[in-house]
C-alpha cells in the first residue's frame, strides 16, 4: 500500500537481423533519497515547528500580493505579529513550552483569518500575515480578532496552561510601495 520510488535502466540485445534477443537492465530503489529530497523542498518553503510559511517565502508572497493590489488598486495590509515575552516561557517551562505556545498562536491565526489570508512566521516569535483585499477598518478588526483569540484561553504547555498575548503592528501597503521592502 506504498508508494516506492524506484530508478531504473535497461537495454535491448539485438540479434543479428536486428530483431530483439533479451532486455538487460536494473531498478534500484530510492525512496529514502525521495523523501529527503521531499523534506528539504519543504523545508526551503515553510516553518517546521508551525507548517506556515517560511519568511523567504512571505517575502516572496508579499512582493505578489504588493504588485496585484497596486494593479487592481484594491486596498491590502501586512501585519506583524509577536508573542510577548516568550522568552519568559522559554526559561521558566522550557523551551517546549515555548514551541507549545508558538504553535497555539499559528493554530489560532488559521483560524480567525480568512482562508486567502497568508500567514508565514518570520522570526522565532514572530508571525507575519499578509491581508489581499483589506481596508484600514477591516485590518483593525482582523487584528483585533487575533488578539481576542490568543487571550481566549491558556494554552497548555507542557504540564502548565499559560496565558499567552501578542503585540500586533500593521501597515497598508502604499500606492508608491512595488517590494516588500520599501
Amino acid at each position: 500500500g506504498a508508494f516506492v520510488w524506484v530508478h531504473d535502466r535497461g537495454s535491448v540485445i539485438r540479434a543479428g537481423n536486428g530483431m530483439p534477443q533479451r532486455l538487460v537492465g536494473s531498478l534500484r530503489l530510492i525512496t529514502a533519497r525521495k523523501n529527503h529530497e521531499a523534506r528539504l523542498e519543504r523545508m526551503a518553503s515553510f516553518d517546521e515547528l508551525t507548517g506556515h510559511l517560511n519568511h523567504v517565502r512571505l517575502r516572496e508572497a508579499l512582493d505578489h500580493a504588493i504588485e496585484y493590489n497596486r494593479r487592481a488598486e484594491i486596498p491590502g495590509a501586512y501585519l506583524v505579529i509577536g508573542v510577548d515575552k516568550l522568552s519568559v516561557i522559554n526559561n521558566t517551562l522550557g523551551p517546549e513550552a515555548g514551541d507549545a505556545v508558538l504553535l497555539a498562536v499559528g493554530q489560532r491565526l488559521d483560524r480567525v483569518l480568512r482562508a486567502s489570508d497568508v500567514i508565514g512566521r518570520i522570526g522565532g516569535d514572530r508571525f507575519g500575515v499578509i491581508l489581499g483585499q483589506c481596508s484600514e477598518g477591516q485590518m483593525a478588526r482582523a487584528a483585533e480578532r487575533i488578539l481576542l483569540s490568543v487571550r481566549e484561553q491558556p494554552v497548555q504547555a507542557g504540564d502548565a496552561e499559560t496565558h499567552v498575548s501578542v503585540s500586533i503592528g500593521g501597515v497598508l501597503f502604499s500606492e508608491l510601495s512595488t517590494t516588500a521592502v520599501d
